[in-house]
């Protein structure tokens, strides 16, 4: 889970930027929250809303911990250049390095994790462990005049076998990489709490984002498919049920529009591949497999009822609407939810879809997540009908606003001092916690 997180000089970001998911004392939607089995944070949020015009940092927050995802992730390759971008409308801080820090609540455990990169390299890196009020270091990294990585460890490792392998991996971690993806692979434990969270438990949903593995997970999961056809029927789509289709296809006339390079790819994979070969694009997807030497197509299908109630139609993906096609696409938050712990972030959670079906959705999430006491949702949104105390706390609403000089501030609304009874979204609008763009006469 996040506790906090932290960013400076990145894209619309000039000085510092915090978002906070340590709960404050506020009553209202105790189910919101949970506890965390510490002294500090007692309990952490499992959602915050983010509001502001357009323009004014809600996706840059966004990528800012996208950025850091990928580059703990994925990391550099050679000589490449670190993809960051610092705020640009300051001749001060395009030459300044960005910086990045998270603290996460990791099986039980605090974890403060962070760096400081420009486009050529990191110029530190740190991981401590929180424990109670004490702070131990696992490792600081630096990088030298010299371009090596020098890095001064506590919790890595005890034994002197071990140290020796972290000497001979810090000589190794280029200027252009982060230590915490080099000591990954090289197998050392202590990292990995913090590496899994980033590679398995954060999510991260853009506004254009698809489910790339609908159709795959619909095909092969019961509970998949059985829940995505509940919900969709429960929101009054039309939808009736969902299901897939199999038919026998001729491979050359299946990829007739493809290049010929491309069909033979695609045939050598159906050759090693069982599970079969994801083709198309996010609204029209569908799965090539070959069984038994025939080549077959596996497509979604959407059953609706027609005008006499008697007869079905079968609808294709793509013939649903783009609300539709977006809500289909985020479920699968849902259905994970039920077997793991995801951290998730979205961005325009509202995208396309009906103010209804969103706070249908963003209910849904927090139902399962008290149920199954796990679960983050952190998203942006234009949606005012979101903003009353029955649908979110006060803690969980964030306002950003774009100051004179191009940069982002972000502000609880915790920080206004509400009242549980006042009408936050008629209070937005109105412009009493900003937020909003400034159109001139």
């Amino acid at each position: 889970m996040i506790i906090q997180f932290s960013v400076q000089n990145f894209l619309s970001f000039k000085e510092e930027v915090t978002i906070n998911l340590a709960s404050t004392s506020y009553t209202e939607l105790k189910n919101h929250r949970f506890k965390t089995g510490l002294k500090q944070p007692k309990h952490l949020l499992k959602g915050a809303a983010i509001y502001g015009g357009n323009a004014s940092g809600k996706t840059n927050l966004i990528k800012a911990i996208k950025f850091m995802q990928d580059l703990v992730v994925r990391g550099t390759y050679g000589k490449q250049k670190i993809w960051v971008e610092p705020f640009l409308l300051s001749k001060q801080s395009r030459s300044e390095p960005s910086r990045f820090d998270i603290n996460l609540l990791v099986n039980g455990d605090i974890y403060n994790y962070g760096f400081v990169v420009n486009k050529n390299q990191v110029l530190e890196e740190w991981l401590f462990k929180i424990k109670g009020t004490k702070e131990y270091r696992v490792y600081e990294r630096i990088t030298n005049e010299e371009g090596e990585a020098v890095v001064e460890h506590d919790q890595l490792t005890r034994d002197e076998e071990s140290k020796e392998l972290i000497r001979l991996v810090s000589k190794t971690t280029r200027p252009n990489q982060l230590f915490i993806n080099e000591a990954f692979e090289k197998n050392i434990k202590s990292i990995e709490p913090v590496m899994n969270w980033f590679s398995e438990t954060l999510e991260i949903i853009s506004a254009q984002s698809t489910y790339k593995k609908l159709t795959a997970r619909a095909t092969e999961e019961d509970e998949f498919i059985n829940f995505i056809s509940d919900f969709v029927n429960k929101v009054d789509t039309g939808i009736k049920k969902v299901k897939t289709d199999s038919v026998k296809i001729d491979i050359d006339s299946e990829l007739s529009d493809f290049p010929v390079d491309a069909i033979e790819d695609i045939k050598e994979k159906l050759e090693a591949e069982d599970r079969g070969v994801i083709i198309g694009s996010e609204t029209s997807q569908k799965i090539l497999l070959k069984d038994e030497g025939q080549y077959k197509k596996i497509t979604l299908k959407m059953i609706h009822h027609s005008d006499d109630s008697e007869n079905i139609v079968e609808f294709d993906f793509y013939q649903e609407s783009e609300g539709t096609q977006r809500l289909m696409h985020l479920l699968p938050i849902l259905v994970d939810l039920h077997s793991k712990d995801k951290v998730v972030l979205i961005d325009e959670l509202d995208r396309r879809m009906h103010p209804k079906l969103t706070n249908t959705f963003l209910k849904s999430f927090y139902d399962i997540a008290n149920e199954f006491e796990r679960g983050q949702l952190v998203f942006t949104t234009h949606d005012t009908n979101l903003l009353n105390t029955d649908t979110l706390r006060r803690d969980e609403i964030w306002f950003f606003t774009k100051q004179e000089n191009g940069e982002s501030k972000l502000k609880s609304l915790a920080e206004y001092d509400v009242r549980k009874d006042k009408k936050i979204d008629k209070g937005y609008l109105q412009g009493r916690y900003q937020g909003l763009p400034f159109i001139k006469e």
